[in-house]
């Protein structure tokens, strides 16, 4: 049983992404936690957030991106906690610079995706082989697994989503008479296997026959300008929108069509839980964590990465059979209430920490 927790983290608060978001539900459950169980404290130790964007009840400390900063801080607190929770495998030189100054802390690595999709260092897999390992689906513990066969005690835990409850009615920030599809993420040169151009691919095959249709990106990236060239090498840049941040995202999945990221490096993709909520069918690819979130077929549809003929007839397919469609989002929506709640994050954090 944990009665001292840290987590330490790089960003929750300053930017965002999936790993972000992750983090700021895993601090919103140490707070829950820490605030129904007498006994229990919970700190936060943020590398790269600035401290005017942190909200939390927690008590917290920034080290102003400091690496140097986060050594000395484990060093000065090695001995004050039982339990170190580190959000990142990246995090593995403070876990063993601890592990040597406390080897009887108890270590918690969470993982997300394609940075344990391989081979780890040796001086990380001996870390990890001392820790519990958290990973965020079946596909990544089965990566993991296979490429570090000796780690001993990894645990699968899933993201998670706030679910809105009694969601009301928000203005339509799409064209009504359009066929709406959404995609969601980075735009950076770095994450090409996002599958934006996938999509761009598609759309000559889905003009065809949605001559309404519109696709709709939301997110930032210096990866952009290639998308728009590809889009108009393609003549269908007339259907695409690149929208680039936008404030109010939860107007853009509660009026979309369909929504469809074909990535092949998402550990988990909260963004396809986000859609779920407002019952939308959502298309991804059949590897990775998609593949724990959608059951092909039921709750949505997977293609092969890159298989933008796949993907054009899942879209077309569900254009042309609302009564499918609907069928789809529903399904997901009651996967998502069984699976994907940060009630049962909470509730899996709690065993992972006490056992109970």
């Amino acid at each position: 049983m944990s009665n001292r927790a840290v987590f330490i983290y790089q960003n929750a608060f300053s930017q965002t992404g999936g790993i972000q978001t992750f983090n700021k539900y895993f601090i919103s459950a140490l707070e829950k936690i820490k605030n129904t169980h007498a006994g229990m404290t919970a700190e936060l130790v943020g590398i790269y957030d600035n401290e005017k964007d942190v909200k939390t009840s927690l008590p917290f400390q920034t080290l102003g991106s400091s690496k140097l900063g986060a050594f000395t801080h484990i060093i000065k607190n090695a001995k004050r906690f039982d339990t170190f929770i580190f959000a990142h495998v990246n995090l593995a030189p403070l876990a063993i610079a601890l592990r040597l100054l406390n080897p009887k802390a108890r270590i918690i690595f969470c993982t997300h995706g394609i940075e344990i999709w391989k081979k780890l260092p040796r001086a990380t897999e001996w870390i990890m082989n001392r820790s519990t390992v958290l990973t965020v689906s079946s596909f990544s513990m089965d990566e993991l697994k296979k490429y570090n066969p000796r780690l001993k005690d990894i645990r699968l835990f899933p993201n998670c989503i706030k679910v809105k409850e009694n969601i009301s009615e928000l203005s339509n920030p799409f064209d009504p008479k359009n066929f709406n599809i959404l995609s969601v993420t980075r735009l950076s040169k770095t994450e090409r296997l996002k599958g934006i151009d996938t999509v761009i691919k598609a759309l000559p095959m889905i003009k065809e026959k949605i001559p309404n249709v519109k696709y709709s990106v939301i997110g930032k990236g210096d990866d952009v300008e290639r998308l728009k060239k590809l889009a108009d090498d393609l003549s269908v840049s007339e259907y695409v929108n690149f929208l680039g941040f936008v404030d109010d995202i939860d107007a853009y999945y509660q009026h979309s069509d369909i929504f469809t990221l074909p990535s092949k490096k998402e550990g988990f993709g909260i963004v396809y839980l986000e859609a779920m909520q407002y019952k939308k069918p959502v298309i991804a690819v059949n590897y990775g964590g998609p593949t724990d979130v959608i059951v092909d077929g039921e709750t949505g549809y997977l293609c092969e990465y890159d298989d933008a003929a796949c993907l054009a007839e899942k879209i077309v397919r569900l254009h042309e059979d609302s009564a499918l469609s609907k069928q789809i989002g529903e399904a997901g929506y009651v996967r998502l209430i069984e699976q994907f709640t940060f009630e049962k994050f909470t509730q899996n954090l709690q065993y992972v920490l006490m056992g109970s």
